[in-house]
């Protein structure tokens, strides 16, 4: 069975990981900056969770195989 629920999961996860690596680029060009404390949060808030979540969403799948 299909779960779309996951799917859409994964999806988001994609987006996050895409957001946290944008955010990391502006911190190294805009350093010092007072200006980025809230990408520092939210790439501080995006590395404490997406790599479990993806090792979560491919033991899920990985699951269905077997």
């Amino acid at each position: 069975m299909f779960n779309k629920h996951m799917n859409n999961l994964r999806g988001i996860a994609i987006f996050l990981v895409i957001i946290g690596h944008s955010i990391f680029k502006d911190i190294i060009t805009l350093e010092g900056l007072k200006s980025v404390n809230h990408l520092v949060w939210l790439y501080d808030f995006i590395y404490t969770f997406h790599m479990p979540l993806f090792f979560f969403i491919s033991g899920f799948f990985a699951k269905k195989l077997f």
